[in-house]
């Protein structure tokens, strides 16, 4: 039943002006998702950043690479929400170990003598991790939630111009 409920999804169609308004998330840039951004060509982008520029598409890929498309050659942007709360617990679980390194880096550089501090320190800064057991279910149950929701389609309707 669930997977008669995610098909079938027509893409929305939209003006290249009306991306930034209809995706959700902040002015610069929007992350904690997947997008699919296929050309007139037919070739597809796939990213985890996606940027909206006045004259082209910036795809932001997984190894920090991009694709500037022109705004006249996108035909296609499919947005994904899948799995964006895992960043959350593993951020926050090497937040001690973080908040501890630069107060252990000075002085001597031996592995050997920063162990004992980065352990005080990590031991310190704990209570940051009271967040990450206290918020670790409600994001593996909202990533689960997500895997049932479909990607939002919006077709880009060319403008033509004059």
């Amino acid at each position: 039943m669930i997977a008669g409920m995610t098909t079938g999804q027509a893409a929305d169609k939209i003006s290249y002006q009306d991306i930034a308004r209809r995706l959700p998330g902040p002015e610069q840039g929007f992350r904690s998702r997947t997008f699919v951004v296929t050309t007139l060509d037919g070739k597809k982008h796939k990213g985890k950043e996606l940027k909206v520029e006045s004259d082209s598409l910036r795809v932001i890929h997984q190894n920090n690479t991009r694709d500037d498309l022109p705004k006249d050659q996108v035909a296609k942007v499919k947005v994904s929400t899948k799995s964006k709360f895992y960043r959350i617990v593993g951020y926050s679980a090497v937040a001690p170990v973080a908040l501890a390194w630069p107060l252990c880096s000075s002085g001597d550089k031996r592995i050997g003598r920063r162990v004992p501090c980065l352990v005080v320190h990590t031991v310190l800064f704990s209570p940051v991790l009271a967040f990450t057991v206290a918020s670790a279910p409600f994001c593996v149950y909202a990533d689960a939630v997500t895997l049932f929701t479909p990607p939002k389609s919006y077709e880009i309707v060319q403008q033509a111009t004059p």
